[in-house]
């Protein structure tokens, strides 16, 4: 399935470093929404900061959200923050989304 092309792609509620320069973003998008690697995604913080991360693709397992229901995958992403900078609450859009 291709991901949606508008809209939030979910919230974050947990952020983990990962080897290398990336983050693992939890829960992550559901199941056939997950943007393909490469993708440019920016991630909105509560506080109202904006910037943009690359998808490096999307984790396995999944796992079911129980407050929805549905299968969603943990993504990785890249770039210069660390997990501590991603705190829950942050939105994460497809660039050609995000207002």
């Amino acid at each position: 399935m291709e991901a949606k092309r508008s809209g939030l792609l979910f919230v974050v509620r947990r952020s983990v470093d990962i080897d290398g320069p990336a983050v693992l973003l939890l829960p992550g998008p559901v199941e056939g929404d997950s943007p393909p690697s490469g993708t440019a995604l920016r991630l909105k913080r509560p506080d109202g900061a904006a910037f943009v991360l690359i998808a490096l693709g999307k984790s396995v397992p999944s796992r079911v959200e129980p407050h929805a229901g549905v299968r969603a995958y943990p993504m990785q992403v890249q770039g210069s923050l660390p997990a501590s900078e991603i705190p829950p609450g942050t939105e994460v859009w497809l660039v050609d989304a995000a207002r």
